[in-house]
């Protein structure tokens, strides 16, 4: 059970936010005690492209994102996010509170392809280590190994309501993006989202193979992560009144 004790209150031009104490080593929270945002740039895409639809951004940490997203959306827009590693689901469930987002849905789960449980590691073993590896889904190592937790593994379709409009999906999810593009396929069939990927140089092949009748070009990339729009205007056909979904 974590207390106000382990957690510090740090703002900036966007909001205030809950950070672990135990992290003050760690990049974003140095960043966070100077008042300043981290990367600007990519909430800023975000924002821009966030109006017309809901925004899935993830993984959460401590929401470091939600407040300058959650005031981006038009009424009636939602956040859908989501964030394993317990410590930090707290941190950002305290943000979250500390902004009144009330628009935004937070879920404590890792996302990928399928449904599953796999070993999350939340411990840190060597300070010296990046943050990024400090906190991964494993799945070659085990849950009662030291430093590593059981978490469940949902599919990002399964995170929004049938029926709702995506405009954007962030991810940031140390390796696991294409798992969790896949587990975004209907979604990113049906509304050609702009996607937000930390990664590869070899994402917009990938892209291109999985979801070809998008058309997905790479049209940026800063802070480590590669922006993709669609170049074809998704299809998005309306049921007649009174239709009812096939079972």
């Amino acid at each position: 059970m974590h207390t106000d004790d382990d957690f510090e209150i740090m703002k900036n031009e966007y909001g205030a936010y809950a950070v672990p104490k135990s992290y003050h080593m760690r990049v974003l929270p140095k960043v966070l005690a100077r008042g300043k945002v981290y990367e600007p740039q990519t909430i800023k895409y975000i924002c821009d492209h966030a109006a017309d639809g809901d925004v899935v951004t993830g993984g959460a940490f401590i929401g470091d994102f939600l407040p300058a997203i959650s005031k981006a959306l038009a009424p009636g827009k939602l956040v859908h996010t989501f964030e394993p590693n317990p410590l930090c689901h707290e941190a950002c469930r305290r943000t979250i509170e500390l902004n009144k987002l009330a628009n935004v849905r937070l879920h404590q789960v890792a996302v990928g392809n399928k449904p599953n449980k796999l070993p999350l590691r939340v411990h840190d073993f060597d300070k010296d280590e990046p943050a990024a590896a400090q906190s991964a889904l494993n799945a070659r190592a085990s849950a009662e190994d030291e430093g590593y937790i059981e978490v469940d593994v949902v599919r990002v379709d399964e995170l929004v309501e049938r029926g709702r409009k995506v405009s954007v999906i962030h991810l940031d999810i140390e390796g696991f993006e294409r798992q969790a593009l896949r587990g975004a396929g209907r979604l990113v069939r049906r509304f050609h989202p702009k996607l937000v990927i930390e990664g590869r140089r070899t994402t917009a092949e990938w892209l291109a193979q999985s979801f070809p009748k998008a058309g997905y070009q790479e049209v940026g990339a800063w802070e480590k992560n590669r922006i993709f729009e669609a170049t074809n205007a998704p299809v998005v056909r309306a049921r007649p009144a009174g239709a009812r979904r096939p079972s």
